[in-house]
């Protein structure tokens, strides 16, 4: 029960619309085209990870949307919510901090464009 009502979170947090469906195909070709955009900075200060994720205000002509993170699976997530941003420069950026006890796999899920925009993924590395 729990698994769906983490799934309708993110579909409703990302803003999906009902004709709107974009495959896992495309997907996969946003986050090769574009991750290289997307900046995760992560650093340790004893006991708890700092994280720092930078965006352009726009990619491939779609304005910036927001930053999602999700935890352990982007299709049966654990864990999701809407980072709150900042503009910074020419950039849109994020942050959060967690204990390294606490630490998962975690996706960073950018968002692109207004009605059927496109997301890119990354993952969060811990050093």
């Amino acid at each position: 029960m729990l698994k769906y009502f983490f799934g309708l979170l993110i579909s409703l947090s990302f803003g999906a619309q009902a004709g709107c469906s974009i495959s896992d195909e495309m997907r996969e070709m946003y986050n090769a085209k574009y991750a290289e955009q997307i900046s995760i900075d992560v650093k340790l200060s004893g006991h708890n990870y700092t994280v720092l994720i930078s965006a352009p205000k726009a990619l491939n002509s779609e304005p910036f949307q927001g930053f999602h993170l999700v935890a352990d699976s982007f299709n049966e997530p654990t864990f999701a919510a809407a980072l709150e941003s900042f503009e910074e420069g020419s950039e849109f950026k994020t942050w959060f901090d967690i204990d390294a006890g606490l630490v998962r796999k975690h996706l960073i899920v950018v968002t692109f464009g207004e009605d059927c925009g496109f997301d890119v993924t990354k993952e969060v590395f811990y050093q």
